[in-house]
């Protein structure tokens, strides 16, 4: 019995032909008495929109870069949330105005909102590459240097900049740990894959893999395959490379 555990965006959903070849690689993987989950930085309403279209299976969904992990059934099974005192923090940085959106990461959904009734996961600030300023940066790194409880990410996809603030010490593994201890599965039989560096920790704690030519995935990755689906064989056919 093992658990797999793919990001989504750029992993498990490349192009049309892989995802068809992976949602039948995983029905076979489940169907085999396996575990199958989707790990995101997407809130999971948004994940679970994607498995709805794509019709895909999965036993477990982790979303939010590690705040939160989900069962088949919704029901969460692990959160790390901060301190609704950060949101007066970062008055500074909202008065800027550079940024295309805030985010408010709650359990289930993303919002540009704050709800001080909700748990809050994270909350981060997507900025265009070229509407990042001096001012912004010397305001991020100054509240970095005086909140040190918290975890500050900076994520780029396509032009677009994450500036995170979240719990310290989170990342995509945090939940697999969870996982693993429910479900008494070890971390020998733990297997991983991702492409992009929100994905570091999520590789490097367990037997994992990558998709893509990321520099910094490659120091903490197993190897690398071009489909979810052809490690999916390989852990089946026990030609898989484990760390343990």
């Amino acid at each position: 019995m093992s658990i797999l555990v793919s990001d989504f965006d750029g992993t498990f959903l490349t192009d049309k032909n892989d995802i068809e070849i992976n949602i039948e690689a995983i029905k076979r993987f489940i169907k085999a008495g396996n575990y199958f989950a989707l790990s995101s930085g997407r809130p999971l309403d948004s994940i679970l929109n994607q498995t709805y279209i794509y019709e895909i299976p999965f036993t477990h969904i982790g979303s939010s870069d590690g705040n939160f992990m989900f069962d088949a059934e919704g029901r969460k099974i692990y959160s790390r949330s901060i301190s609704h005192e950060v949101e007066s923090k970062i008055q500074e940085l909202k008065k800027l105005k550079i940024y295309e959106q805030l985010q408010y990461a709650y359990p289930k959904s993303n919002s540009t909102y704050y709800e001080p009734d909700k748990e809050l996961g994270s909350i981060s600030f997507v900025i265009k590459e070229e509407n990042i300023t001096d001012e912004f940066l010397e305001l991020f790194n100054r509240l970095k240097e005086e909140n040190p409880n918290y975890k500050y990410d900076i994520y780029g996809f396509h032009g677009i900049f994450y500036y995170m603030v979240r719990p310290k010490g989170i990342s995509k593994s945090c939940p697999i740990a969870r996982l693993s201890t429910l479900l008494h599965i070890p971390k020998e039989d733990i297997y991983t894959i991702g492409d992009n560096v929100n994905d570091i920790e999520l590789v490097r704690d367990y037997n994992g893999f990558m998709i893509g030519n990321n520099r910094k995935l490659e120091e903490v990755a197993l190897g690398k395959y071009e489909a979810v689906h052809e490690l999916v064989e390989d852990i089946q056919n026990r030609k898989v490379l484990k760390r343990w």
